[in-house]
């Protein structure tokens, strides 16, 4: 797998002010189909469920986002598309499963 995580304090997606709580990312730059699916588990980076996350598809393909809150059972697949930006927030995120349909690229930010 390829991706990689940095984390750093940003402005909180949802109310544009800085949180006192740093974020992690993730991201892959060259997504394809032996990544997949892709665990991202925010509760081991941030030692809690994440609050939000925002997950940008930077690449020419699509793929799916699924969540779940216990890091075992996952909830439906949204299907994220070229350029597109899905964003959630206000749910407690434990691991975001991202799905390889077509060869892309992905940044994640959880909080």
């Amino acid at each position: 797998m390829s991706w990689s995580h940095t984390s750093g304090k940003l402005p909180s997606p949802a109310s544009g002010t800085t949180s006192d709580s740093a974020p992690i990312t993730f991201e892959d730059t060259a997504f394809v189909s032996g990544d997949s699916p892709a665990s991202l588990d925010c509760n081991a980076e941030l030692g809690r469920n994440a609050t939000q996350f925002s997950v940008q598809n930077d690449g020419a393909g699509n793929f799916t986002v699924s969540i779940s809150i216990d890091g075992a059972v996952f909830g439906d697949e949204k299907t994220v598309k070229n350029a597109e930006v899905y964003t959630i927030d206000a749910l407690s995120i434990d691991t975001i499963r991202i799905t390889h349909i077509a060869d892309s690229a992905y940044r994640v930010v959880a909080l």
